[in-house]
């Protein structure tokens, strides 16, 4: 089903597990947007370097080696030409129970967490909040 506010948009999924990737990939299929996959925090930040202007919205995984979710938003929040992009941090944890970890709480306010397991409805609700905000 085509999501008009989708429609012809960019999201970057970032996550170190394949599945995940393949999970988020299968909510969004039909809606309209285009998905480009990256499978960690620094493949995030090169493709977002060269795509900023035409990627709407990071949905970022929480936990990964090398660099977490919470450390690839932080970067992306001090660089001018990504500092606008919103991000919706997937993750495991429990509702009430995720909250942004020190030091990187102080840059990312108002985060907007999904936890899985993700559901379609509440997948496209978070979109259209972060989208409608940055528009």
């Amino acid at each position: 089903m085509q999501i008009p506010l989708l429609v012809g948009k960019t999201l970057l999924l970032v996550d170190d597990r394949p599945e995940n990737l393949l999970s988020l990939e299968a909510l969004l299929e039909g809606s309209g947007a285009i998905i480009q996959k990256a499978f960690s925090g620094n493949e995030a930040l090169k493709f977002l370097y060269r795509n900023a202007a035409a990627t709407a919205c990071v949905l970022l995984d929480v936990q990964m080696p090398e660099m977490s979710g919470y450390e690839t938003a932080a970067l992306l929040r001090q660089l001018p030409a990504t500092a606008a992009i919103p991000v919706l941090f997937v993750t495991a944890k429990e509702e009430g129970a995720a909250r942004v970890d020190a030091p990187y709480d102080a840059l990312l306010t108002e985060p907007v967490f999904l936890h899985k397991p993700l559901s379609a409805p509440r997948l496209f609700a978070a979109l259209e909040r972060v989208l409608q905000q940055k528009a």
